[in-house]
């Protein structure tokens, strides 16, 4: 570690000063942030890998400068980093989907209207709770042209219990 510290000061004096080095961080910053799309992820997630690969990018340059191994070697190992950050950060926005409350709660409701255990009604008119509850007891709610309209009661306890039969947690 000393000698990480003792490579990155005399980086820090070769740029200048220490303003126009973290200048240059940033600069490069804002290229790899700009540079990674993963879908569905956020933003903070996204500047963390930045961050992150500046910091696989130093290491590499620093065993260059220290280790005086080959560039093969250098380049394969930042190579296997850079990859092995990227199916992190991939993995971490598959953990983040599953885990979010709306997520689930919305792919439940499609599970229990594809399975036909509840459904909704199309409708035309304004109907009030009482009406809706009284048509079926598998309805959940109704839809019209452009939207669907849920039961909160009725949907939050059959979601409810989807989830605790199938052993997973309810988040809401």
């Amino acid at each position: 570690m000393k000698k990480y510290i003792q490579w990155l000061a005399k980086k820090v004096n070769n740029s200048g000063n220490f303003n126009n080095f973290i200048e240059e961080l940033y600069k490069k910053f804002i290229e790899l942030r700009d540079s990674i799309s993963l879908e569905g992820i956020h933003g903070r997630i996204i500047e963390t890998i930045a961050h992150l690969q500046i910091g696989i990018d130093m290491f590499c340059e620093f065993i260059w400068d220290f280790a005086k191994q080959s560039s093969r070697e250098i380049m394969t190992m930042h190579r296997t980093s850079v990859t092995e950050l990227k199916r992190l950060a991939e993995t971490q926005v598959k953990i983040m989907m599953s885990s979010d409350p709306a997520e689930i709660f919305t792919s439940a409701i499609k599970t229990l209207l594809d399975t036909k255990e509840f459904r909704t009604e199309k409708t035309n008119q304004d109907l009030t709770i009482s009406e809706i509850r009284g048509l079926n007891e598998t309805i959940i709610g109704y839809f019209d042209d452009d939207y669907y309209y849920f039961i909160f009661e009725k949907a939050f306890s059959e979601v409810s219990e989807f989830c605790r039969k199938q052993g997973e947690k309810s988040h809401f």
